[in-house]
């Protein structure tokens, strides 16, 4: 039996955890706890889930091949991009259109509310475009009371492109 990588547990993890942050914002906005103390207890389950999840990963292997790989020049040159794209990230505030017409405003709305509800609006995309990225957006919101970390959902799938994850379908 061949073994899983750790590049095929990063990925069904970070799913995982994003599936499970969309489920729970969707339960706490039905019972109107979609405040602070509510995704505490989210990201505790959250938390036990992953860590039951990830105790069967090979850790140890998949950090030393990625400590040799970053030797090669693709690697690191991914590793750079990585890098720079956080520090922008860090360094500068969110300032696309799409953040901030209606996603952000869309959950500040929400959160003021504890709950996901209609908002009467002249712009209808804030009703239904696609609530998924702004249920991962929520508790960095709520936790961080900022607008800067807002990016970390997006960060963290990129990290995830050059895994090993495409090399166990062969």
């Amino acid at each position: 039996m061949r073994q899983k990588s750790a590049g095929l547990f990063l990925v069904a993890g970070m799913v995982w955890s994003a599936a499970s942050f969309v489920l729970w914002g969707w339960l706490l906005s039905a019972v109107g706890q979609l405040n602070r103390e509510g995704y505490l207890v989210a990201i505790a389950t959250i938390g036990l889930g992953l860590f039951f999840f990830w105790g069967k990963c090979p850790w140890l292997i998949f950090f030393r091949k990625s400590a040799r790989r970053l030797r090669l020049p693709s690697p690191a040159l991914f590793a750079a991009a990585a890098f720079f794209s956080l520090l922008g990230a860090l360094l500068y505030p969110p300032s696309n259109y799409d953040a901030l017409s209606y996603r952000i405003p869309r959950v500040m709305h929400w959160l003021a509310h504890e709950g996901w509800f209609w908002i009467s609006t002249a712009n209808p995309r804030q009703n239904y475009s696609g609530t998924g990225q702004e249920w991962l957006l929520a508790p960095l919101v709520v936790l961080t009371e900022s607008d800067r970390f807002l990016f970390l959902p997006n960060w963290l799938c990129f990290l995830l492109l050059p895994s090993e994850y495409y090399r166990d379908w062969e």
